[in-house]
């Protein structure tokens, strides 16, 4: 007759086996801390390069738009119409017919800032670049100087909104060297809308040419 100790051995020895290879709840617990740890000082690091990355993307955007605007007007001898750039199918980028010495298309294809919140009330196209001149005080009233006096009431602006205060401020930082509300230097920060205590929207205009100015002056 055979003996069964040795399959039941063969058992013991396999479930020895299997709980020396298992985690234990300590040994879990302590890489769980560990990934937590790992989590908390890459998540803050990985979050501001990307916003470093939108607010450099909308910096460029806006420069690169303003020197479309200019290059228009030096072209045509008139500024370009108002308008926002969505479709890429404007005056940027085809001739918009009765215009002398159009010799576009002054911009490639465009998209909308990373940088701003989904539509809220006051606004349907946050994000969205657009050309302004129509005399309202944000798109054309400028104290370039900062001395409280508005050297320009009559400008041109590059325009978007949406932002949260944070990147309106950093963004007027950039092109003027102060990072607040108002009309100072050649970026206008205003708040356009809230949808709560907390919740505030702004808007950038970016001074881009000034109407009384004739051609060839600059």
């Amino acid at each position: 007759m055979f003996s069964n100790r040795y399959p039941l051995t063969a058992i013991r020895y396999s479930l020895l086996a299997i709980r020396s290879s298992a985690f234990t709840l300590v040994e879990l617990i302590v890489v769980i801390a560990i990934i937590g740890v790992l989590a908390a000082i890459i998540t803050p690091n990985a979050y501001k390069a990307i916003k470093k990355a939108q607010i450099a993307r909308t910096v460029s955007s806006l420069k690169i738009i303003k020197a479309a605007v200019q290059s228009y007007y030096s072209d045509t001898g008139s500024w370009i119409t108002s308008h926002y750039i969505t479709n890429n199918n404007g005056p940027f980028f085809r001739d918009p017919g009765g215009v002398t010495g159009w010799d576009g298309p002054y911009l490639d294809h465009f998209e909308k800032s990373p940088l701003t919140q989904p539509a809220a009330a006051g606004g349907g196209l946050p994000g969205w670049y657009y050309v302004l001149q129509d005399n309202q005080m944000y798109d054309s009233t400028f104290d370039t100087d900062g001395n409280g006096t508005y050297e320009i009431v009559d400008g041109i602006s590059v325009c978007c909104y949406g932002f949260p205060s944070e990147d309106a401020y950093r963004l007027d930082q950039i092109f003027d060297g102060t990072g607040q509300w108002g009309y100072i230097g050649t970026m206008n920060v205003i708040r356009i809308w809230s949808t709560g205590p907390t919740e505030n929207y702004y808007l950038v205009a970016l001074l881009s040419g000034q109407t009384s100015i004739p051609r060839g002056s600059r």
